[in-house]
């Protein structure tokens, strides 16, 4: 994510931290609640495939995946805006 913050900068000129609707100060407060409700709430397993993972390991891997999209989608948006900035004078 940083790489694409870091190429608008270059690029545009533009420092833009947030992501959707979120920016680092909402992820860092969710953190500390999911952190605080992780202490206080018991460990739960679950077998998927063999494999033994926690309700944190289900909820770590769909933060990931839906961080992945969020990235994935920025950097189309801002490549597709680029592209029409770069190509107007054509």
């Amino acid at each position: 994510m940083m790489i694409n913050v870091d190429l608008l900068v270059y690029v545009k000129g533009e420092a833009k931290n947030s992501f959707g609707w979120f920016g680092p100060t909402e992820f860092r407060i969710i953190g500390i609640i999911f952190s605080i409700v992780m202490f206080f709430m018991p460990v739960k397993y679950y077998d998927i495939y063999g494999y033994l993972v926690t309700q944190y390991d289900i909820v770590v891997l769909v933060l990931s995946v839906l961080m992945f999209l969020i990235l994935i989608s920025e950097i189309v948006k801002n490549g597709i805006r680029l592209n029409k900035e770069d190509t107007k004078d054509w």
